[in-house]
């Protein structure tokens, strides 16, 4: 174990979206193979829709590790002779609780899968509901993989090992290519779903070498000691933002049940017309949400006053730079589209209805990449419970647009919906946090 030194925000930023272009490429590449493969058919809608519900189950889990363990790794490093065990306790606590939490949610989709499949598959023909419950408890046993690296790559964000914690991710859409490829570019729900499965499982061993590189893989465990004096507090932390981060995932499965159903095409358009502004959004929602929670939890204890004037800072050029970037894809969107879908299955009709979808999508950029940093500089301050409120708010603002606006103009309505609800959640959170920093410099 190393001792923990601050580094300036430019830095980590720009040593971390270097290091996010690989990741990044390969799922722009998978998803391009997958286009042109498999098109807008039913075995990708079929996979897709399947795929959502462990991916909002594991997102859920393990997006609230790395938030949570920050702010503790910071604390824990500053008092001497102590930080090592405690921590290692802490990892072997959280290994366990995963490691439970991903058996029962995948016996649970055994024994509930025909239910789960009717209840979010509700607009698909029975042949595409039988081709979507046959890849799921696939999907389901990659999410205890996919956790473990959840909360391996929270550890490496936490000691500030941020270009392991953001390439290794690149395994999944790697692995996923390759199967593509073997199968000379023909392929159904079963072969993408083993696929992810495999990734799965190869990004879970690198990180769990890297973190035992850095001598934090324990086995897990329940150290009854830290209970008393850490874990109560965590608990009670990561619950909260369990719950948020649970609720804001399933806006993504919401938006796919409620376009399956539409026409047949409408989940995929809706996944694919993601795909250009998810280039805006994730790769900065990755460089943003790993470089500034170890910079904002150290400055939250050391310098209040500084770390105002920096979340000030971020969130404006934030803004600035995620503003040009809709105007970019709203402008150029379906040339956009044009150039990286269209070939193989995927034809110009596609492009049509995905390219209706990006623009929709095109205007939540700023305001999904403010909240980004917003949640993050909450977290820090040990305030999850605000990410919580709002994820509830914009579960319910998201749910009613969708219904509303899906009946007047399809997909785009979802796409259009979606967006909002990330204005909406911004502003919550903007307001929420200055009042929170008022009240307690009012103390």
């Amino acid at each position: 174990m190393t001792e923990l030194r601050p580094v300036s925000l430019f830095r980590s930023t720009i040593v971390v979206g270097l290091a996010s272009v690989l990741p990044k490429a390969m799922v722009l590449a998978k998803d391009v193979a997958i286009a042109a493969a498999m098109g807008r058919g039913d075995a990708f809608e079929a996979y897709l829709l399947a795929l959502a519900i462990p991916t909002t189950l594991g997102l859920a889990a393990t997006g609230a590790m790395a938030p949570v363990l920050a702010p503790v790794f910071m604390r824990l490093h500053r008092d001497a002779g102590k930080e090592v065990a405690e921590i290692r306790s802490l990892l072997a606590q959280a290994t366990l609780g995963l490691l439970v939490f991903s058996l029962i949610i995948f016996g649970l989709l055994q024994i509930f899968q025909t239910a789960i499949v009717d209840l979010t598959a509700y607009g698909f023909a029975p042949e595409k509901k039988a081709m979507m419950a046959s890849v799921l408890p696939v999907l389901a046993a990659s999410l205890v993989f996919s956790n473990l690296a959840g909360l391996w790559g929270g550890v490496l964000i936490a000691e500030r090992r941020l270009v392991l914690a953001v390439v290794t991710p690149a395994a999944v859409p790697v692995t996923i290519l390759a199967a593509l490829f073997m199968g000379q570019m023909t392929a159904d729900a079963d072969t993408l779903a083993w696929a992810t499965f495999w990734g799965a499982v190869f990004h879970a061993l690198l990180v769990g070498w890297a973190v035992q590189r850095r001598g934090w893989l324990v086995l897990p465990g329940w150290p009854a000691g830290l209970w008393l004096r850490e874990t109560r507090n965590l608990l009670h932390q990561y619950s909260m933002l369990v719950a948020g981060s649970l609720t804001l995932a399933a806006t993504d499965l919401i938006d796919l049940s409620m376009a399956a159903s539409l026409n047949a095409g409408d989940p995929a358009a809706i996944s694919f017309g993601a795909k250009i502004t998810m280039i805006a959004t994730v790769f900065g929602a990755g460089i943003l949400g790993t470089s500034t929670l170890p910079h904002f939890a150290d400055l939250a204890h050391r310098d209040r006053a500084e770390f105002m004037r920096s979340l000030k800072r971020v969130i404006l050029i934030v803004m600035l730079v995620g503003a040009v970037g809709t105007a970019f894809i709203a402008v150029f969107g379906e040339m956009l589209v044009s150039l990286v879908f269209e070939r193989g299955r995927f034809g110009q009709d596609d492009v049509t209805a995905v390219a209706a979808v990006n623009f929709m999508f095109a205007f939540q950029v700023p305001f999904y990449l403010a909240g980004i940093v917003l949640s993050r500089a909450i977290s820090a301050i040990g305030q999850n419970r605000i990410l919580t409120m709002g994820a509830v708010i914009s579960l319910v603002v998201n749910v009613a647009m969708n219904y509303v606006l899906m009946q007047s103009m399809g997909a785009a309505g979802i796409a259009l919906s979606t967006s909002l609800m990330y204005v909406i959640s911004c502003l919550f959170l903007m307001f929420m946090l200055w009042r929170t920093l008022r009240q307690d410099d009012a103390i």
